[in-house]
């Protein structure tokens, strides 16, 4: 169940440092985010085992279904991550100087144009 959860949610640049055939240090840091991601994911699971089913119930989980509730973060998380890095790849091929439209006002030219 646990391979499931791993596959799914691979961060993305580990996936494209493969389909590249990256260098050894991207494979690393590669390595390095996988590792991280299932440390973390143990860390969370250990965490809410601890807590009583009651508080566990407080927080709207229950105990059969926490490796599924965790998943589903996690999942989530992930999904949350690949938008976050689809939009900050299509902000950094935008066209870095756009010149001012003419016709659109700012406060600089209001205050030019009243002042004459």
């Amino acid at each position: 169940m646990l391979a499931r959860l791993f596959k799914k949610a691979r961060p993305a640049h580990t996936e494209a440092a493969e389909a590249t055939g990256g260098s050894a240090l991207h494979k690393m840091r590669a390595g390095y985010a996988d590792w991280r991601f299932q440390r973390d994911i143990a860390a969370i699971m250990a965490s809410l085992d601890r807590l009583s089913d009651r508080r566990l119930a407080l927080i709207g989980v229950r105990r059969d279904a926490l490796f599924d509730a965790v998943s589903d973060l996690m999942l989530r998380a992930a999904d949350d991550r690949a938008i976050a890095d689809e939009v900050i790849a299509m902000l950094e091929r935008a066209p870095a100087a756009q010149k001012p439209r003419e016709d659109i006002a700012t406060p600089a030219s209001d205050a030019a144009r009243v002042a004459a």
